[in-house]
């Protein structure tokens, strides 16, 4: 998957509305109380410290992410104006992989 989409570290994502890959731990789970987006937290990695804050959300109902845990994500970096948010949209279970638990 890595070899057909850019890989990103989060300083580096800016909401260009690209396909990326990225490896981050999830810092913070916000509760949406909606059924659309399933889930939305904060994501975390080295490069992001000092920086403003990279939001995920996940659509797939099936796909849950745990604060403190590692991810290899597959997704959609896009800017949601409304809220002035830098996002990575998880559209699929099958597009995160688990790398280690915090």
């Amino acid at each position: 998957m890595s070899g057909q989409w850019p890989e990103k570290e989060l300083a580096d994502v800016n909401g260009t509305d690209e396909y990326i890959v990225v490896e981050a731990w999830v810092n913070h789970i916000e509760d949406v109380r909606s059924h659309q987006p399933h889930q939305k937290g904060i994501l975390g990695d080295d490069s992001s410290w000092g920086e403003d804050a990279r939001k995920f959300t996940v659509w797939d109902p099936d796909l849950e992410l745990e604060k403190g845990n590692l991810y290899r994500i597959f997704g959609k970096e896009r800017t949601y104006d409304k809220l002035e948010e830098i996002q990575i949209q998880i559209s699929d279970a099958d597009h995160v992989d688990l790398l280690c638990e915090g």
